[in-house]
């Protein structure tokens, strides 16, 4: 899962203690740093994870619900499968609204697989204070 789409626009809307919170949440414990510690590209980077994370759990809630609708012991595998091609990127962002935004739904996997790619960059910026990410 690739960040850089959301460092396009630097728009960071995350104060430094949500991102600290952020950041405590996918990478455990207290993050390394402390809260007044916090960079701009912190910031940036921790509302990167999080609109990643909903957007991926956006994605596959929204394959899991075609799944459950299309899913028929009579279809053929290769017509469901036709059925989600024709989903294309910009049909996915159409189903990511502002509720969206106020109590998402992350699923755990998604978060995993975040902290997984982003724990190294991330363990060495707490060490050397440059962001690598």
């Amino acid at each position: 899962m690739a960040l850089i789409e959301f460092y396009k626009t630097n728009d960071v809307y995350v104060s430094e203690a949500e991102a600290w919170e952020i950041l405590v949440w996918f990478f455990g414990g207290n993050a390394g740093v402390l809260p007044s510690d916090i960079t701009y590209n912190d910031r940036s980077f921790a509302q990167a994870l999080m609109f990643e994370a909903i957007r991926a759990s956006k994605q596959i809630s929204f394959i899991e619900g075609l799944w459950r609708a299309t899913a028929n012991p009579t279809k053929s595998l290769k017509s469901v499968l036709k059925q989600i091609a024709k989903l294309t990127a910009k049909a996915l962002w159409e189903h990511i609204k502002p509720a969206d935004l106020e109590d998402p739904k992350i699923y755990e996997m998604v978060k995993n697989t975040l902290a997984r790619n982003w724990r190294s960059p991330w363990q060495i910026r707490v060490a050397t204070g440059s962001a690598v990410y």
